[in-house]
């Protein structure tokens, strides 16, 4: 007579330890041995990956920055690649997402030459200022003789105009006085020719 214990021992050898679920066989109704799948649960998968985020796990993306960046104003190649460097992000990561604003027309060096050109012009600027500042923000000689060209502005004229806002129609008592209105004009970025016009509209 057997031992009702045997039916706890230990399986044979080759026996499957997996967990099992009952199946109703197709065929016959029979049951049948189906091992159990764990499938994915949308919900924890969806928590694993805001718990990623929530600790920075996921790769910044540089475009995504130099697309808020360009919506506040607009930027040169040159200064808006130095903004994302600034911010962490790899020099040819930067690189590459600034020339994608480029391509895609986002960015656009002969577009923001002429509008800095025309926005330090109405501020009273000479083309020299001007030109010095298109330069320091990477914008080749062509790119910005041509968007000072496009300001369509008579240089003298506009220097006599900001001489004369400044410190009035009144001729310059000396020439100490001379020479700190001249050094104002200069320092405004107006070439000599401007200046000489603007303080002989004075003297007349």
């Amino acid at each position: 007579m057997s031992d009702s214990g045997d039916h706890d021992k230990a399986p044979h050898k080759g026996t499957n330890t997996q967990p099992w679920r009952v199946a109703q066989s197709p065929a016959h109704g029979s049951e049948q041995q189906v091992p159990e799948i764990d499938e994915p649960d949308d919900s924890v998968t969806e928590e694993r990956a805001a718990s990623r985020r929530a600790r920075g796990s996921d790769p910044p993306d540089p475009r995504q920055k130099a697309m808020e960046l360009l919506s506040r104003r607009e930027h040169s190649r040159l200064e808006l690649i130095q903004k994302l460097v600034a911010r962490g992000f790899e020099p040819e990561a930067a690189e590459q997402a600034v020339e994608d604003m480029a391509t895609r027309g986002w960015q656009d060096d002969a577009r923001y030459a002429e509008i800095m050109a025309r926005h330090r012009m109405m501020s009273g600027h000479g083309p020299v200022r001007i030109r010095a500042d298109l330069k320091q923000h990477g914008i080749g000689s062509e790119m910005i003789e041509a968007a000072l060209a496009a300001c369509e502005t008579d240089w003298p004229v506009l220097a006599t105009e900001v001489l004369q806002r400044r410190f009035g129609t009144e001729r310059p008592a000396d020439r100490k006085e001379i020479a700190r209105r001249g050094a104002f004009l200069q320092r405004r970025g107006f070439d000599l020719d401007a200046i000489r016009h603007a303080m002989a509209q004075i003297d007349s």
